[in-house]
């Protein structure tokens, strides 16, 4: 071609005897939705790990996992006895060495402070750890506190999905385990993408009745990206490794090299190569050639 223009490639023959049905529609903008899917992990808001601030025996334990406790409560308490005898010894010598035992008696008393676990809100007992009459172990969390009146969900999402989302937008959540799906908005985007190009998200959850920290669940975000150039995706079919479109023109096939652009469950958007107005081949198309006649 004198063009220098690529030319789809024709069959050497076509017959006219036999005319393949095909299904079509008329190119007009629609509005196209984007769903954004993602997995992720249900956590709650809040949540605290308790550690006894030295090692003893561990007298009372009054909760279990599971157990829902109050801001305030006590939870496990050490030995005293130790603890007191040392703060006995060091009060009875006080008077011979007042000055230098003052702050070795206001640091023991600060032990003891300490040898209870309160809740620090409301919420549930988690990772329970220790037991009543085991060691205390200063490095490790007694147990954890879990405030589960707020839960929400953290995903992760591409840095080219990043311009479509906003704070407020809604989600859908469901769990891995199956059952209900739950509603929520997006309340945090962190600014910054990971060596892996994913930027976390954060969606607050409105309802959370079964959900448990911890879960791993499966988030859509569904955008409406407004009125564009729509084609079912079974109009778009690969010739030549590109994305081309038929269109019916005077009973005849005709091949369109298109750029898409965003896609969905069912929809492509065309952003370049079809007009509106034109009449568009949706079914049958997968065998057609250029010019090809066919009957709808």
């Amino acid at each position: 071609d004198e063009s220098g223009k690529e030319q789809p490639v024709t069959s050497a023959k076509i017959s006219s005897s036999v005319k393949p049905p095909v299904k079509t529609m008329k190119l007009e903008e629609s509005e196209i939705t984007h769903d954004i899917v993602s997995n992720g992990k249900i956590a709650a808001c809040e949540s605290a790990d308790l550690y006894f601030r030295s090692s003893e025996p561990v007298s009372e334990l009054w909760v279990k996992d599971g157990q829902r406790v109050k801001r305030g409560q006590q939870l496990a308490r050490l030995d005293l006895f130790k603890l007191e005898s040392e703060r006995t010894k060091l009060i009875s010598t006080r008077d011979r060495a007042r000055l230098e035992m003052q702050d070795v008696l206001i640091g023991q008393g600060y032990e003891i402070e300490h040898a209870t676990l309160r809740a620090p809100f409301n919420g549930v007992v988690a990772n329970l750890k220790v037991k009543r009459h085991g060691m205390s172990n200063p490095s490790e969390a007694a147990l954890r506190i879990i405030n589960d009146a707020v839960m929400s969900v953290e995903f992760p999402v591409l840095e080219s999905e990043l311009p479509l989302l906003n704070r407020g937008d809604i989600v859908e959540v469901s769990t891995f385990a199956g059952g209900d799906v739950y509603k929520g908005k997006i309340s945090e985007i962190n600014p910054t993408v990971d060596d892996k190009g994913l930027v976390k998200i954060r969606a607050s959850l409105s309802s959370h009745s079964g959900l448990v920290d911890g879960m791993n669940a499966r988030v859509r975000v569904t955008k409406n990206l407004g009125k564009r150039l729509v084609v079912p995706k079974s109009a778009v079919v690969q010739r030549s490794g590109r994305d081309v479109v038929f269109t019916l023109e005077n009973g005849k096939a005709i091949w369109n090299y298109v750029t898409v652009g965003i896609e969905n469950l069912d929809s492509r958007e065309i952003m370049e190569g079809l007009s509106a107005g034109q009449t568009v081949i949706t079914e049958g198309n997968e065998n057609l050639a250029h010019q090809a006649p066919v009957a709808e």
